[in-house]
């Protein structure tokens, strides 16, 4: 008789294979089994293999809700099946099961589906890290006012943990509240903050401006000004970006007259949306 070890592999790989459509069961597992009923060995851990990728293909409807409305029931259940067979579950939880469906979505044939879903898959994914991001407190208008003028130059800008910064190819944060600008949508690079505010996700297309300010905050490794796709701020470490450099940056952008006031507008922005942390003590 094999080990219990080398049953438990047989098993999963059984489990692996009826995810491509066809459980494959191994003499040793197959005499392992017992037949009950009508339902000989191989048909019984069958129903196990078809329940494993079905549970975990609820899991990515789950964390891609739009991209399954958009190509319906029947078109999300084989591109389940697909990326699964492609990319199989490493991870003993289900939360990490979809992070390379957006690839995975970038390498198909476009036929039978919109142009834009991998971006769109960007997108539902970053709402789902902003989700599940650690908690913080976040820098208020009444903070803001008990720094001294003389010292807003060196206020240090930090991002929250619930926040990330995204590239896309496509507009896809109008596709979000309706399905009816699908037929409409053109290809356009686009810059999009994801941030948690409490329980509710929000998102927020950036002109080239906000962008390299809000790429110094949450950690610029290019050092250009440039946001690095997915970037989030769990990147950029404690340190953030001093309200002076944000100021350098805008000048970059902006007339230099301008760059302060553009800054300070920009602040209260993102202060009034709650993605910026509280003031270190």
């Amino acid at each position: 008789m094999p080990s219990l070890r080398e049953l438990q592999v047989a098993f999963f790989s059984a489990l692996e294979s009826g995810v491509a459509g066809g459980t494959r069961v191994g003499p040793d597992l197959g005499a392992a089994v017992e037949s009950r009923g009508t339902l000989d060995a191989a048909a019984r851990i069958d129903v196990y293999a078809q329940m494993y990728w079905m549970r975990i293909a609820d899991a990515l409807r789950e964390d891609f809700p739009r991209i399954a409305t958009l190509v319906g029931d029947d078109a999300f259940q084989r591109l389940a099946r697909e990326y699964l067979g492609a990319t199989p579950s490493r991870h003993p939880s289900l939360r990490h099961v979809g992070g390379g469906f957006a690839d995975f979505l970038a390498t198909r044939p476009p036929a039978g589906l919109p142009p834009f879903v991998a971006d769109l898959a960007r997108l539902e994914w970053a709402r789902l890290d902003v989700f599940d991001a650690p908690d913080a407190d976040v820098l208020r208008i009444a903070d803001l006012r008990r720094v001294p003028a003389e010292d807003w130059g060196d206020l240090r800008l930090r991002a929250i943990p619930a926040l990330r910064v995204l590239d896309v190819a496509w507009p896809v944060h109008v596709v979000w509240p309706d399905d009816a600008t699908t037929t409409a949508l053109q290809p356009k690079a686009t810059t999009l903050r994801v941030w948690r505010d409490e329980y509710r996700v929000f998102q927020s297309p950036m002109d080239a401006a906000e962008s390299a300010a809000l790429a110094l905050v949450v950690g610029d490794a290019t050092g250009d000004g440039a946001v690095p796709s997915g970037l989030s701020s769990d990147d950029a470490g404690p340190a953030g970006a001093t309200f002076a450099d944000v100021c350098a940056a805008l000048a970059a952008a902006t007339p230099p007259e301008e760059a302060a006031a553009h800054a300070a507008a920009l602040l209260l922005r993102w202060v009034d949306d709650r993605l910026l942390a509280a003031l270190a003590s």
